[in-house]
């Protein structure tokens, strides 16, 4: 009877010293309680689930084994940790189907494992195991478990935002600087009159990372239409999963196209810009068109040879730069390297502009020019002038021509803008912009 008495006394004694690890009413899985691992005498202790992100975890174990563990685990020394997400514990067992075993060579009595390549905001049960090999079994520790991060994106304020542009930033919950992320950030927009953009139906714009932040990104969003709301929002993309932000919305800006005789778009030769090409009423007029070197308009022979001039440049020449005659002296037609500067230190972006299809290009000074996609004019086996690719895209001459009497121009549609320019026989019908070059 004292001896029961006793027994009794020990065990109330021991209970008063370590806290049960007890279920959760509203969750089967056990929670880790730290006062186990510190007074925990079985053989084999599962610890706690530390540094866990969206994708990997460190798991900590520990062998109450007396002794020399080698000797005790034997020469093919077996430990570590199993892995599942399976509702039932007692299934979580070495080899066991759906379970992943994570082996420690550390011949330590505590050791840490880090699991990697785990799916984000899932639950995954865990305990530390080893084999011992005097007793030929495996012996386990408790289960416990863990929750991996919960991706999540967050839809920022719409910055730069103008006629045809905007910049959108967004947060995510995770470091996407992370080497082993291996996912994508971005932005789900639309124009359409809707609370919430469609995955399917909508636009996609993929992200960057911003210098110096884990978690910051950012979208540019180009070829936008003037005086339209866009909802959208932030996203972060783990394998085929969508994670989004709240949806938030943004106006662009009403497009103003400089309409100066000339525009001073900042660059770098300060060379001097027409609002207009050569005969035209207004800056979306395409004009008048010109065969290269021809400033009648009126020279379609369709022989090249008709076209010749010195040095391959009508700059200079008398009666051939098609701007100067038409416009008067200081006024020329563009050279080749005008107009590559005009496309390398500008943006340019397709629009519709009071109806009218073109480009727009936007100087570093923040002028801009609208350039109307005028079409190009050729003339048929009879005679017949017509104009071919009115509104779907706009040709330009520029004042110089190559060795093989073929002429630069400088070419753009929906598509962009051709860099380097491109090339063509002179006697096709083309728009001509003027400049003035800095004195």
């Amino acid at each position: 009877m004292k001896y029961l008495i006793s027994v009794l006394a020990a065990s109330l004694f021991l209970l008063g010293c370590t806290k049960e690890v007890e279920r959760d009413a509203q969750d089967p899985y056990f929670y880790f309680d730290n006062d186990y691992w510190l007074q925990s005498t079985d053989t084999v202790v599962t610890g706690s689930a530390s540094d866990i992100t969206f994708f990997s975890a460190k798991l900590r174990g520990r062998l109450n084994i007396k002794g020399n563990l080698p000797s005790v685990l034997g020469s093919n020394e077996k430990h570590g940790f199993l892995l599942s997400t399976i509702s039932v514990d007692s299934l979580i067992t070495y080899g066991a189907d759906s379970v992943k075993t994570i082996l420690n060579r550390s011949q330590q009595p505590t050791f840490t494992s880090e699991v990697t390549g785990l799916l984000m905001g899932t639950t995954y049960k865990y305990r530390a195991f080893a084999f011992d090999a005097k007793r030929k079994r495996y012996v386990y520790g408790r289960v416990f478990y863990f929750t991996t991060v919960m991706g999540r994106a967050e839809s920022l304020d719409a910055s730069d935002v103008t006629p045809y542009s905007a910049t959108i930033y967004g947060n995510t919950s995770i470091d996407i600087r992370d080497k082993r992320f291996s996912g994508q950030v971005g932005v789900l927009y639309t124009d359409r009159n809707t609370d919430r953009p469609n995955v399917k139906v909508d636009k996609i714009a993929v992200g960057h990372i911003v210098p110096n932040d884990s978690t910051l990104f950012q979208t540019d969003l180009e070829g936008l239409r003037e005086q339209t709301t866009y909802t959208y929002m932030a996203f972060l993309k783990i394998d085929t999963v969508y994670y989004f932000g709240y949806a938030r919305k943004f106006t662009t800006a009403k497009l103003s196209i400089s309409d100066d005789a000339m525009v001073d778009l900042g660059l770098t030769s300060h060379t001097l810009w027409a609002s207009k090409n050569v005969g035209a009423n207004s800056v979306t007029d395409p004009g008048d068109y010109f065969p290269w070197g021809d400033p009648s308009g009126e020279k379609y022979t369709g022989n090249v040879n008709d076209y010749a001039v010195p040095n391959e440049s009508i700059q200079g020449v008398k009666d051939r730069d098609m701007a100067s005659m038409n416009m008067g002296v200081g006024y020329e037609t563009p050279t080749y390297e005008q107009f590559s500067e005009l496309v390398r230190e500008c943006t340019w972006h397709w629009t519709t502009y009071q109806d009218v299809p073109g480009i727009v290009v936007v100087g570093p000074s923040g002028r801009t020019l609208f350039l109307p996609a005028g079409g190009s004019v050729s003339v048929s086996s009879s005679g017949e002038r017509n104009v071919l690719g009115q509104g779907l895209e706009g040709n330009f001459w520029t004042s110089n021509a190559n060795d093989f009497r073929r002429i630069y121009y400088l070419h753009f549609s929906s598509s962009g803008v051709d860099s380097p320019l491109s090339t063509r026989m002179p006697y096709f019908g083309h728009n001509v912009r003027p400049v003035v070059a800095p004195q």
